[in-house]
């Protein structure tokens, strides 16, 4: 025998279908609290972001003054990929006002089990007395084609030294085959006012992780 519904299940049942539509035809990005679990809409930006972000619940208590960057070793012997996107990145974040920043040495490190919390506290807390830093942000380009379509990934975690709080991870790839990304790597490029032509620039390795650096910290700097 087939179970009644009552008007009220009916009319809960209604209200979540509608609210997903509503998610859904709006196009809203969630990002999940660490700390809570929780995940907190935002709206997607023009300028293609990180595709995965995780902010934790005390980021803005904990919010460090000075950053200290380390990545692992170079995986490509020619272009260097870490250390270029490392001080991309620094200059992104001063360039945006987030924080100020130090390039520091290359450690070894796995960003799944760093945004999983699980890292050298050790090693956290010697990074931040050598770079007196209040963060260390370890940043890994973990795939790059250099090649068209120009692609990469990057994966990054912010630990908060003091503390020992994972304060914000991201993970993202860059592929401009997609549209939204080479538009915005076109706009990034025609803010930078260079004089030669921007569509052999679209094909430079090196302005493509500036572009991608300036979008991350871009968008850490909206938290």
């Amino acid at each position: 025998m087939l179970s009644k519904t009552s008007p009220r299940s009916e009319a809960i049942t209604l209200a979540v279908i509608v609210t997903i539509l509503i998610s859904v035809s709006t196009g809203c990005e969630r990002i999940r609290s660490l700390r809570r679990g929780k995940e907190i809409p935002t709206a997607i930006v023009a300028t293609p972001t990180p595709s995965n972000a995780f902010v934790s619940a005390h980021y803005s208590q904990l919010r460090p003054h000075r950053v200290a960057i380390v990545t692992p070793a170079n995986r490509m012997q020619e272009f260097h990929e870490q250390d270029q996107f490392a001080e991309a990145l620094a200059f992104s974040l001063r360039q945006h006002g987030v924080f100020e920043t130090v390039v520091g040495s290359r450690v070894p490190c796995n960003l799944n089990a760093i945004q999983s919390g699980r890292y050298d506290e050790q090693q956290l807390v010697n990074l931040a007395s050598q770079y007196n830093a209040d963060a260390i942000l370890y940043c890994d380009v973990t795939s790059f084609s250099a090649y068209d379509p120009l692609t990469a990934s990057v994966a990054i975690s912010i630990i908060d030294a003091r503390e020992s709080v994972v304060l914000f991870c991201s993970d993202g790839t860059w592929n401009l085959r997609d549209t939204a990304t080479s538009n915005g790597f076109r706009n990034f490029l025609q803010r930078g006012g260079a004089d030669y032509s921007i569509d052999s620039r679209l094909e430079s390795p090196s302005e493509f992780v500036g572009y991608i650096a300036d979008s991350t910290a871009d968008f850490i700097s909206k938290y």
